[in-house]
């Protein structure tokens, strides 16, 4: 069943068209990639989709459509300095759960989840890089959202921390069977993140291709490796 289905969606910016008839759907539990050259409005789309701006035309339809809850990690982890671990898990939690032991009993579940339950007490800047993310991807989770938006979020690691957190933050998105809508334009991670995989084309970015069968590994790297080599003669 599609959590989240997306039709004939359009934007533009001060008459730059950037996205040109979008359609795609997610299937509950699913890890959607969105794949495609830098600038061709792939952050765009996620913002569309969490209702942080408006399309032009087109439609974006929620299966609970009014009750609809949408987890964010961003490239940047965005914790709040002054917060310990816990009070940023709590700060975003309280806007859905008024029950104060209920708040906590979630904190602790989705801590325990991404392993930080240990650093509940810790500031952002005692965390390393990977920790934050980590924190933030607790964050997302802690509401207890239909659908979860990630925006490229290692793309500040080098290779060896990438892998790392690709692996276990797929193990935890299976353990919580999250429908997910991640961003990259890293072939490699497109390849270990997506169940699915939307090939965009260059701005004014239209849906080229959508890769279901990740067995063909051969022919899905052929065609992201086009897009990008296209993009990058021009």
């Amino acid at each position: 069943m599609a959590i989240l289905e997306i039709t004939k969606l359009n934007k533009q910016f001060e008459g730059l068209k950037v996205l040109n008839n979008i359609n795609f759907f997610v299937e509950e539990g699913e890890i959607v990639v969105l794949f495609g050259p830098n600038g061709c409005g792939k952050t765009t789309i996620l913002k569309l989709i969490a209702g942080l701006m408006e399309p032009d035309s087109g439609e974006i339809v929620s299966q609970k459509r009014n009750n609809h809850k949408i987890g964010f990690v961003f490239q940047e982890d965005r914790l709040f300095p002054w917060k310990t671990v816990y009070e940023n898990l709590d700060i975003v939690s309280k806007n859905f759960f008024t029950n104060e032991i209920e708040r906590g009993e979630k904190i602790k579940k989705y801590l325990d989840v991404v392993g930080l339950w240990n650093f509940k007490d810790y500031y952002p800047n005692k965390l390393s890089g990977g920790m934050k993310q980590k924190a933030s991807l607790a964050r997302a989770l802690v509401i207890e959202p239909d659908l979860i938006l990630m925006d490229e979020p290692f793309s500040a690691f080098d290779i060896y921390d990438r892998e790392r957190l690709q692996k276990e933050t797929l193990k935890i998105l299976k353990e919580t069977n999250k429908s997910i809508v991640f961003v990259t334009h890293n072939i490699d991670e497109a390849l270990t993140m997506g169940q699915k995989i939307i090939l965009l084309s260059e701005r004014p970015s239209r849906v080229l291709k959508i890769f279901t069968n990740m067995d063909q590994k051969d022919l899905i790297v052929k065609e992201l490796k086009s897009i990008i080599i296209s993009s990058e003669k021009k």
